[in-house]
């Protein structure tokens, strides 16, 4: 008998080259970051709010784009973003929670009635000092909060809003 050999098998090796290296996340959009954060505070204050007529003042309102050439933000700006809304927002929560004021950030929608054509869009912050009983003494007490600032600037930072519903005036 002759012998056979057999026929070579063909041998497969898989090598895998593994190379380490680190990708960093692109950096968030700060004007995302800062409306996800708006909205966060917005839907907790919402929460937190009750719409019992009382006064209040009103010592911020601004929707992102809006111009004030009365305000400037902290990069000199009087163009307003997220990011400006939120800095204000927060300076005027810590300068007012200090003397024991509640502040409150919603929506000029979410209370009252609007007169603005997008209401939707504009961030109110509210200040709640308590024991107001009209328009007067909501101004009476903006000038206490903010001697700093001439009547003209006064008006356009600080004015008394009634804490109602939505829809209610």
């Amino acid at each position: 008998m002759a012998a056979t050999t057999a026929p070579a098998l063909p041998v497969t090796v898989t090598v895998t080259a593994s190379a380490s290296r680190t990708v960093a996340p692109a950096p968030a959009d700060p004007e995302n970051v800062a409306l996800a954060v708006l909205q966060k505070q917005q839907a907790q204050d919402l929460d937190s709010t009750t719409f019992d007529g009382r006064w209040v003042l009103q010592v911020a309102s601004k929707f992102d784009g809006v111009t004030d050439a009365l305000q400037v933000t902290r990069s000199g700006s009087h163009t307003f973003h997220n990011v400006d809304i939120l800095s204000e927002y927060r300076s005027l929560r810590t300068r007012l929670e200090a003397s024991g004021i509640t502040v409150h950030l919603l929506r000029s929608n979410d209370f009252g009635t609007t007169t603005v054509s997008h209401p939707e869009r504009i961030w109110v912050t509210l200040a709640d000092p308590g024991g107001l009983y009209s328009a007067d003494d909501a101004m009476s007490e903006c000038r206490s909060l903010f001697p700093e600032l001439d009547d003209r600037h006064l008006r356009n930072a600080c004015v008394g809003r009634r804490l109602l519903p939505p829809g209610v005036s």
